[in-house]
């Protein structure tokens, strides 16, 4: 017995003098959700239904042709600049989650975006939006306050805006999103980010935002009407630091340059909006209104401007507004 403990001995020793080759350490495994179904505030993120119905497996299918990018929140957080590098070697852009509904900032964001920034990334910022349980404006608001704090609303290097359009019902969606994008709008430009399954039963077709976002694991299909240049493509990507969602801008990086340093069109609803209190005006003036009260004929210049105003109406209607 002592024999063999002298012997386990000297083998030990005889191993210590020699050099071991280091492996590199594992990547870190993305974290899950809490309760990926019923999210306490602040823990959804991107994705979230889709992970919810799928039952949170880490899915990684083959990259996309494109710029690769990813999105982050609270729940996966990247800190410190040696780390940004490394990402900036696998991506060239990061998406930021800023706020949750009305009543949760995410505080990690601030950081992030300054890191990410500094070591070479296009950056944006997203909020998780309550669908039909808060106030559009006032969680478009409150978004814009946070994001403009945080560098992610506006200004070189940064990306739409980007509504987290995947949970809620029990209104008019379209309305709701298209009253959200219209109050961003006035600031930058907006895209939005949901999944076809909850999409387009909510909203069919809309123009309100200026750009899509589909999540779409493992296929490509654009959001409808919106002109869709980002996927999300995986829940597992690997970016050299953690595992986290995979994104892809579908251009090249020239194109990825000039959408982060654009500058945003002005929104047509608030000039859609004054024409038609115009044109409410006119038809009292008029008298169009007490000629079709008092069901009388209509002259040309009534019967043009009813037609102007339900090609108005019809307008705003197609880009969210109401």
């Amino acid at each position: 017995m002592r024999r063999g403990f002298l012997l386990l001995a000297l083998l030990t020793l005889a191993a210590c003098g020699k050099s071991t080759p280091t492996t590199p350490a594992p990547l870190a495994p993305r974290p899950a959700e809490a309760t990926i179904c019923t999210p306490e505030p602040g823990e959804a993120s991107m994705g979230i239904s889709q992970r919810c119905k799928a039952g949170l497996p880490l899915l990684a299918f083959g990259t996309p042709p494109g710029q690769t990018g990813l999105d982050l929140s609270n729940n996966d957080p990247i800190y410190g600049q040696a780390n940004w590098r490394t990402v900036r070697r696998h991506d060239s852009f990061v998406y930021l989650k800023v706020t949750e509904g009305t009543g949760f900032v995410d505080t990690t964001a601030a950081r992030m975006a300054r890191e990410a920034k500094g070591a070479g990334l296009y950056i944006g910022g997203y909020g998780f939006m309550h669908v039909c349980g808060d106030s559009p404006t006032a969680e478009a608001r409150f978004f814009m306050s946070h994001a403009r704090s945080d560098g992610l609303l506006k200004g070189k290097g940064v990306l739409p805006a980007t509504a987290d359009f995947e949970l809620g019902t029990g209104c008019n969606a379209k309305a709701w999103l298209g009253a959200w994008t219209a109050t961003v709008s006035h600031e930058t430009h907006t895209a939005v980010y949901s999944d076809q399954g909850y999409y387009v039963p909510s909203v069919g077709c809309f123009r309100g935002a200026n750009y899509g976002w589909v999540a779409n694991l493992g296929g490509f299909a654009a959001l409808c009407e919106l002109p869709t240049i980002l996927q999300q493509y995986s829940w597992s990507a690997s970016n050299g630091v953690t595992r986290a969602d995979g994104d892809v801008y579908r251009g090249s990086y020239a194109g990825l340059t000039a959408l982060a340093n654009a500058k945003p069109a002005p929104s047509p609803l608030p000039a859609l909006y004054a024409r038609r209190r115009a044109l409410r005006r006119v038809l009292v003036a008029d008298g169009c209104r007490a000629r079709v009260r008092r069901h009388e004929h209509l002259g040309p210049k009534c019967k043009r401007w009813f037609a102007e105003g339900v090609t108005v109406n019809r307008k705003i209607h197609e880009l969210g507004g109401h």
